[in-house]
């Protein structure tokens, strides 16, 4: 499993909205170091395990992905022309405001992805443009989806410091609303 998201809580970073991340290489690895203790380790699209760090040793840890839909469509302009190198976003579990980028679009704006379960937001975003809707994926079977990207994109540049005026380093920006409001379609 190539370039699947690996999200890990440990007791020095214990925030599930602020997870460490990594990614799987070719050959569905992810090498992580960290130091000993207790971690929480999930796929963002599969499983998820605690495992206990050993000084000095290293830990194997198997996780699968779940089963789920066979997303496969294109991402669009408001002008239904395709968009190319449109970077794919997918929600954490049960979650709309936290996701991770998993795949971009191809040239004609086409993109694919396996096993995304009911529980998942997926949604498309590019440079130049705002981002698009999300839309929740059914949980199993082929699913053809169109994304948009209806709306231009501006950019924001800025500084953040601290309360002596400090450049600040490492700082997460909120833009707009916490829980952004989302339309169920039935």
């Amino acid at each position: 499993a190539a370039g699947e998201v690996v999200l890990l809580t440990t007791v020095d970073h214990p925030r599930l909205d602020q997870p460490l991340t990594a990614t799987t290489g070719t050959d569905g690895r992810a090498r992580i170091e960290l130091a000993p203790g207790s971690i929480f380790v999930r796929l963002l699209r599969g499983g998820e395990r605690s495992v206990t760090l050993a000084p000095g040793r290293e830990t194997t840890l198997a996780l699968e992905l779940r089963p789920g839909a066979h997303v496969r469509g294109r991402v669009l302009d408001g002008d239904g022309r395709a968009v190319r190198g449109a970077s794919l976003w997918l929600s954490e579990r049960y979650r709309t405001n936290l996701g991770h980028e998993l795949a971009t679009s191809d040239a004609e704006g086409r993109f694919e992805l396996r096993c995304v379960g009911p529980d998942h937001w997926l949604g498309a975003q590019k440079r130049g443009f705002a981002p698009g809707r999300l839309v929740r994926v059914p949980g199993t079977g082929e699913v053809e989806l169109e994304l948009r990207l209806l709306q231009p994109g501006g950019e924001l540049c800025g500084f953040v410091r601290d309360e002596r005026g400090e450049p600040l380093a490492g700082a997460r920006l909120l833009l707009g609303a916490e829980l952004p409001p989302w339309v169920r379609e039935l």
